[in-house]
């Protein structure tokens, strides 16, 4: 008995002095190993809550160049987390929410279109009850100028968007819009995807939108434009030399009006 209580209380030892410099080890590790560590998390509400391993882990989810925010993640908590982001660049960001509030979109959206020098990935998961015309009762909201992002891709769950009245989207190649439904003017949306505002825009796909009657495209960089489901669409104009390749499948649903086509296919 006594043996086995002397190897115990060794064990316990032993298991003390380990933790105690594991934790000297944790404490010790180069800022960017540490970063490098909580970016392969691709969620950063864990990333946040990683600061409780060690005080100098605290903060150094605030640097991360990537921001991920898994479905389970609570709309105020997406603007609360931008807020407190120190990062002066971001290279990517995933944002998955439920039913977000108009303002929780306007608290974040802003700071984000500020810092994002990559990738945008929205998706709005939607109550299965709930319809386009439930969705579009609970308001629209601005999209901002993201002048620096190079893809775009917005899964609406029938929000009503407005695109900015002005900016220039420089640096955009990709853009996907889903499931979204048009407030203000057809033409607003147009203008904003044709070259003056988007002069690098190569790719772009429209899908099962509301509220869009009229699409008129003017640009020199298109190669790809992929229209799916627009089914309100009653005039589309497409002048774009360089398109490659031009998509349009279940649009013009109410009497479609394909006089105002103009497109070369290379």
């Amino acid at each position: 008995m006594e043996r086995s209580d002397g190897e115990a209380a060794a064990k316990l030892a032993k298991l003390s002095a380990v933790a105690a410099s594991s934790e000297d080890r944790l404490s010790a590790l180069p800022d960017d190993v540490i970063l490098h560590i909580l970016r392969q998390l691709r969620d950063s509400p864990v990333a946040g809550r990683t600061s409780v391993l060690s005080r100098r882990w605290r903060s150094l989810w605030t640097l991360l160049p990537e921001v991920y925010f898994p479905g389970y993640t609570a709309p105020h908590h997406v603007a609360a987390a931008f807020a407190a982001h120190e990062a002066p660049v971001l290279q990517r960001i995933a944002v998955f929410v439920n039913d977000p509030p108009m303002d929780s979109l306007a608290a974040w959206l802003p700071i984000a279109s500020r810092r994002l020098r990559g990738d945008l990935y929205f998706l709005n998961i939607v109550r299965r009850n709930g319809g386009p015309d439930e969705a579009g009762e609970r308001g629209a909201f601005e999209l901002p100028c993201f002048e620096n992002a190079t893809t775009i891709s917005l899964h609406l769950g029938f929000l009503g968007l407005v695109t900015p009245p002005t900016g220039v989207f420089a640096q955009l190649t990709r853009l996907h819009l889903d499931h979204f439904r048009i407030q203000g003017p057809c033409s607003d949306l147009g203008d904003a995807l044709s070259s003056p505002r988007c002069p690098s825009l190569r790719d772009l796909t429209l899908s099962d939108a509301r509220g869009l009657h009229n699409l008129a495209l003017h640009s020199e960089s298109l190669l790809t434009v992929k229209l799916t489901k627009l089914r309100g669409l009653q005039r589309l104009t497409v002048v774009a030399p360089e398109l490659r390749e031009l998509t349009v499948f279940y649009c013009f649903a109410n009497a479609p009006n394909l006089s105002q086509m103009a497109a070369r296919c290379l």
